[in-house]
């Protein structure tokens, strides 16, 4: 596997593929929520059409020269067809690959491969939103095992304090008549939740209070869904009650 340190054409600093579209790293999950984004967005400014991204856990994405070459191509067309002024990352670890005691130098290595490479495709200074796997309110999902969702949750927002990123949306929480069978995707209600808080935050982005902050988003979608529908963990961290 040709993990940190693959080889890649450097970048020019201005990003080739400019465009107001958002593109998107993720996996089946990321997916499956951006198939309602469509229908809740005013602007549609998120890449929806051709994430094939499933199976797409981070330690196959920061693969880049071996398992991970599929999903870079697939980023590739699409940011050939729609081009992209940021990217939205959200970060999905398979159990083998999370940490009871928490985010690992590991998992962070990873992380930062993956957003390297974005800006090598792209540009230098290209804005990269980092989120977690989405939470659920009752944890049931055998592939991802307990501390996937509290592991990306670390690397989100260790992104943002680093700066290797901006904290993206958190999505969820997700109840079990939300999910497939398998307790791990959305579906349905899911999906449009999902979907929904996607819309919030990037049709609100250009107009939140700071870069990066999801104080502006948060207020707009409280007013819209309720505080049943938000994350605590994204409460918490803007303030809200």
């Amino acid at each position: 596997m040709a993990f940190f340190g693959s080889t890649v054409t450097a970048a020019a600093t201005v990003n080739p593929y400019e465009s107001s579209r958002i593109g998107v790293v993720g996996c089946s999950n990321t997916a499956d929520i951006l198939s309602r984004y469509a229908g809740s967005s005013a602007v549609d400014n998120v890449w929806f059409d051709n994430i094939n991204y499933g199976g797409g856990h981070l330690a196959v994405w920061a693969d880049i020269e071996g398992q991970g070459a599929s999903y870079w191509t697939s980023f590739q067309d699409n940011l050939e067809t729609y081009g992209a002024s940021s990217v939205w990352v959200q970060v999905c670890i398979r159990d083998n690959w999370t940490s009871a005691s928490g985010m690992t130098e590991e998992q962070q290595a990873l992380l930062t491969t993956v957003v390297d490479h974005i800006r090598e495709l792209t540009s230098p200074t290209i804005d990269i939103y980092v989120s977690p796997l989405n939470s659920y309110l009752i944890h049931s999902c055998d592939l991802i095992g307990p501390y996937s969702v509290d592991n990306s949750i670390e690397l989100a927002d260790w992104a943002a304090s680093t700066g290797l990123g901006l904290r993206g949306p958190d999505i969820g929480p997700l109840t079990p008549q939300m999910l497939a069978p398998d307790g791990c995707h959305p579906r349905g209600e899911g999906r449009t939740l999902g979907g929904q808080q996607i819309a919030a935050f990037f049709d609100q982005v250009d107009t939140a209070s700071a870069p990066g902050s999801p104080d502006a988003y948060l207020l707009w979608l409280q007013g819209e869904l309720g505080n049943r529908w938000l994350c605590s963990s994204t409460l918490r961290a803007a303030g809200l009650p």
